[in-house]
């Protein structure tokens, strides 16, 4: 059970011990017996539990969405805090203040046990809490601290019963043993607040860091699936091949290593193959999950456990070693419910889903889902091996190899998704449809234009200087797929083709593709990279190619060492970022801008750079992104 999990159990469990508390001191004031340590106990355990309740509330608004975090605040045992996940986006938040936290989490728990053992107060299976009286209905008492103590009186006034074991429980309450116990679960709180404030504060920081991790990781890892891609394919017959661009996020902690970041991602990517259809040949798509194989015998550590069962029976306490409680044995059991009201039947139990202010960043990859390995051996010929599944598709293709890498590494290949009348697909470009070729939907939504032009950001980053980007990205070079009629956005991916020819559809406005030819010899000191980008980002935002958006005078515009019209773009885009961009977002003006600034100096290999970009084009996208209204 994870330091996250016992946070809410003890969060749900202080109500318990006071609604004891306030059964006890209602009842000890007929006896004498102090009432005033029982109050001031009483009152310092529910301050407490406001204080964890803010702590709790902190870490769960970045962590859940919106609408969870009350019904988890109000249902602290509930099974919302098992959700999947949810305690690696906490690891990842408190950074290198888990370990603490976790530590002094479970201080809390004992302490709590250990005033729970004091005062004679148990938890049920189902949450509630149990005094073991004798003799006694349980369905018979209200549920309430008042009628416990009418009750209680009712046994042992009318039957006149003061035994020697009870009296001794009197005076247990009597004494101020339990006063250790709050103390520990004070200062624990009091830490709580401090290690939770200060992480929060320093996620943004430290978050701009770990992307920059992923992205040096992620460029390497998708040259290497390119090189095994390539290798794999081994007819003449043209392959397409896609790669998804995906906007879902990947955070990684404080103790997360890059081997582990290699093994937890996946790419996305659909390759197209020709095959008979009866008498006829045509064309269909298959896509895929592809992620790095992990060695021989290696499988991923379970998490340690931190208790096989429960200490507090049913209340999902991780278990330490049991005490011997000196004390008397009850056999009544009385139920409460520590909000109040009937018990209500738990949940079903559900995944909080992702919150949607988090930032979209994760550049072709997808976090990667549990499967088992892989059934089949290499994969010599993909080809081959897609034209063999197309009626019953393998649980798993094979794996790819990357010969060209140091250690042959590997990637397991899984189906992704189905094939089934894929010879119906049809790729419509980012061109296509910012010139609404044959009637296409244009991009209307300003949230579907962000999140677009995101992804390719994103992308941008994450694959120059690899063979998946061309030198000058363009519009031509992202495209949706077509699914019969089903047209969707959502899902960018970015084009290459096998065997690797050189073609003219692999031109752009600004230059040749350069990841093979070279770089394109330019007067204009722009890093034509980036400088394409804002490009791209203007065309998106405004829903039309920059060709269309020129005044006449601009189309004729000419100039000494710019062969291919940057300064020309120049000139149309300036106008346009401050007659139109700058009234739908300021923010996204500035974007475009810096994009467009880079100089040819400011290469995308130096890691410095490429931290500088993430962080001055991704993340405002991202900023953007969050604050822009469903449905803009």
């Amino acid at each position: 059970m994870s330091g996250f999990e016992v946070a809410g159990i003890v969060l749900g469990s202080i109500p318990l011990i006071v609604t004891a508390v306030e059964a006890y001191v209602t009842f000890m004031k007929d006896w004498g017996k102090a009432p005033a340590e029982l109050r001031s106990l009483n009152r310092q355990l529910t301050t407490e539990r406001a204080k964890l309740y803010n702590v709790c509330d902190q870490l769960l608004s970045d962590i859940v969405p919106q609408r969870d975090i009350e019904p988890m605040l109000q249902e602290p045992m509930g099974p919302l805090w098992q959700a999947k996940g949810a305690n690696d986006k906490i690891r990842c938040m408190l950074w290198n203040s888990y370990a603490p936290f976790e530590k002094t989490v479970l201080e809390i728990r004992d302490a709590l046990e250990d005033m729970m053992d004091r005062l004679k107060v148990q938890v049920t299976s189902d949450g509630q809490v149990s005094f073991p009286w004798p003799d006694s209905d349980p369905a018979s008492v209200a549920k309430s601290s008042a009628n416990i103590s009418c009750f209680l009186q009712a046994e042992w006034v009318t039957k006149g019963l003061m035994t020697r074991e009870f009296k001794k429980f009197l005076y247990r309450l009597n004494r101020k043993d339990y006063q250790d116990a709050l103390a520990t679960i004070s200062k624990g709180i009091s830490d709580l607040e401090v290690l939770t404030r200060l992480s929060v504060s320093l996620q943004p920081v430290r978050r701009k860091r770990s992307r920059g991790k992923v992205l040096n990781i992620l460029r390497d890892l998708s040259t290497s699936i390119y090189r095994a891609l390539r290798s794999s394919i081994l007819c003449d017959d043209a392959h397409h091949v896609s790669l998804q661009l995906t906007t879902r996020p990947i955070e990684v902690g404080y103790e997360d290593e890059d081997e582990k970041v290699v093994h937890n991602v996946q790419f996305t990517v659909a390759i197209s193959f020709e095959a008979a259809d009866g008498s006829t040949r045509k064309r269909f798509w298959d896509e895929m999950n592809i992620r790095t194989a992990k060695p021989p015998g290696v499988s991923p550590p379970p998490a340690p456990p931190m208790g096989a069962t429960s200490a507090l029976q049913g209340s999902g306490f991780p278990a330490k070693k049991p005490k011997k409680v000196k004390g008397v044995s009850f056999s009544m059991t009385q139920t409460l419910s520590f909000i109040g009201g009937s018990p209500k039947q738990p949940p079903d139990v559900k995944v909080a889903l992702p919150n949607p202010t988090w930032p979209a960043t994760d550049v072709a990859f997808t976090a990667t889902i549990t499967q088992p390995g892989p059934t089949t051996g290499p994969l010599h010929d993909l080809c081959l091996a897609l034209k063999g599944a197309r009626e019953t598709r393998p649980l798993c293709y094979g794996y790819l190899i990357d010969k060209e890498h140091i250690n042959n590494r590997q990637f397991e290949v899984y189906p992704h998704g189905t094939a089934a009348n894929s010879d119906t697909w049809s790729i419509v470009t980012l061109r296509d449809v910012l010139e609404q070729q044959s009637g296409l939907q244009p991009l209307t939504s300003l949230k579907e234009k962000i999140r677009l032009g995101l992804a390719i950001a994103s992308s941008v980053l994450q694959l120059s200087k690899t063979p998946w980007l061309p030198e000058v990205p363009t519009s031509k070079n992202v495209h949706f797929f077509q699914r019969g009629r089903l047209l969707s956005y959502q899902q960018p991916f970015l084009l290459r083709t096998f065997p690797e020819r050189p073609s003219s559809s692999q031109r752009s406005r600004l230059g040749e593709d350069n990841s093979e030819t070279g770089s394109a010899p330019t007067m204009v000191d722009r890093n034509t990279t980036l400088f394409a980008l804002g490009i791209m980002l203007l065309e998106i935002m405004l829903g039309s190619t920059l060709d269309k958006l020129r005044e006449p005078h601009e189309e004729k515009m000419a100039f000494d060492g710019d062969e291919f019209g940057i300064i020309r773009d120049s000139v149309t885009a300036l106008r346009l970022l401050e007659k139109r961009v700058a009234l739908i977002n300021p923010v996204y003006k500035a974007v475009v801008e810096r994009c467009m600034g880079c100089t040819a100096g400011q290469d995308l290999d130096d890691e410095s750079f490429r931290q500088d970009v993430y962080n001055g084009v991704v993340m405002e996208l991202e900023e953007i992104l969050g604050h822009t209204k469903l449905g803009a």
